[in-house]
Parts: structure tokens; sequence; C-alpha cells
């Protein structure tokens, strides 16, 4: 669920709550992770120049307000639960609360999710 004021996802795995928020804390730890600034991130994305590791750096970035202290390999288990098409489109309309000005594609995240050998996306980040 995807809160319509502030963007924030709220999701379950294995009976736990998580809050999942690319607010600014979130985009300050992510342009770290990336070595780039926001706009910069999303132009990579939009331009399908990203994949699995643009994935886990914003589903790790994103859970750190609320989860903090989340490793990343925690949260790559997690994103494994959750998979990364579902985190995609959760992320999708997140961006699209948070930036609703923003000029970039209908799914921000697709060019991050893997694709199968059929050029389907997958349903996880394992395939």
């Amino acid at each position: 669920m995807v809160n319509p004021r502030n963007g924030e996802i709220e999701f379950q795995i294995g009976g736990k709550a998580y809050t999942y928020l690319l607010g600014t804390y979130g985009l300050a730890r992510l342009e770290q992770r990336m070595g780039k600034a926001w706009p910069e991130v999303i132009r990579q994305v939009a331009e399908g120049r990203a994949g699995v590791d643009f994935a886990l750096a914003a589903f790790h970035a994103g859970l750190l307000l609320h989860h903090e202290p989340m490793t990343e390999r925690e949260a790559s288990v997690l994103l494994d639960e959750l998979t990364v098409s579902v985190f995609a489109e959760k992320f999708a309309e997140a961006i699209k609360v948070q930036f609703p000005d923003q000029d970039a594609t209908a799914n921000p995240m697709t060019a991050a999710a893997p694709k199968a050998a059929n050029g389907s996306m997958s349903s996880s980040a394992t395939g």
C-alpha cells in the first residue's frame, strides 16, 4: 500500500511490517550509494541504464529511515522475498506521489528489474 500523502510504502514479509520511504534521508543515502545526484540517477534509470544494483540500492535506501540499522545484505533478502517486480510497481507509485512533476518513464524502475531470456520482467532478483 502506498500512502497517498507522502509516498510511504508499507508491506509485510515473514509476518513483520516494513515501511519504505524514499524521502530526504533515503534520497541522500541513495545518492551517496550511487555516487551521483538524484536527477542523474533517475535519468540513468529512465534511459534503461540501471540494473539490479540500482534496485537494491533504492530498496535499501528507502528502508533506512524506519529500519536503520539494516545492511544492504539484509535488504537484499527482503527484496528477494518481495520480488523486484512488486517493488518496481510500488516504487513507481511512490515516485509519482513524491515527485508529481517528475518527467520520467511511467515506471522508472522497469529498467532496474532483471529480464528473463524471453524479454519479460522476472518476478524476482533470482529469476
